[in-house]
């Protein structure tokens, strides 16, 4: 009994420490990212997630986000801004920035694409974005995979000025869910 005590205590402070590491790398001031992407010259990633809600949320947070090499590449090349719809309640206020910016960036609650990964310039703009979890590119090459296509999308906006795919998940028609339901 005395070794299980332990070790759910063990595993409860290294379970928060990883959970509140991956948080303070997450900011979740979309206003402040922009200006720090502008400082540094660099893209904002935005992630879309469901916490407590979306298992595939948790899994690109486990398989990419919290790899190494994916905090190098992005500790150079862009600023992170997680926007969060968890399980618990969250402040009204902060939930009403995370609904707008799920409404201007087109991230409709009403489909099954969270988590989503949208990449926006210093101003604001979309420059694509990536879909729920793809699990064939991380079984491939996890977290390198995902870098790699995040270069190609920002590659490809620089070259274009424009992104590949602007139409964000549903039709402009499709009503989207502010409920805590979905």
């Amino acid at each position: 009994m005395k070794n299980k005590l332990i070790f759910l205590s063990v595993f409860t402070i290294v379970f928060f420490a990883v959970s509140s590491s991956f948080a303070a790398a997450w900011p979740e001031d979309f206003a402040i990212a922009k200006a720090q992407a502008k400082k540094k010259d660099v893209p904002v990633l935005m992630f879309f997630a469901r916490t407590g809600l979306c298992t595939w949320c948790e899994l690109l947070e486990k398989d990419v986000f919290s790899k190494p090499e994916f905090k190098s590449f992005a500790s150079k090349n862009l600023v992170l801004v997680k926007i969060d719809f968890p399980k618990k309640k969250q402040q009204a206020t902060k939930r009403a920035k995370n609904i707008k910016l799920r409404s201007d960036y087109r991230v409709y609650s009403n489909t099954a694409n969270f988590p989503q990964v949208v990449l926006v310039d210093s101003a604001g703009n979309i420059m694509g974005r990536i879909r729920g979890y793809p699990s064939d590119l991380i079984k491939k090459g996890g977290a390198k995979a995902y870098i790699e296509e995040i270069e190609k999308i920002i590659k490809k906006y620089k070259e274009s000025g424009a992104p590949e795919d602007d139409a964000g998940d549903a039709p402009e028609e499709a009503e989207d869910d502010d409920s805590d339901e979905w």
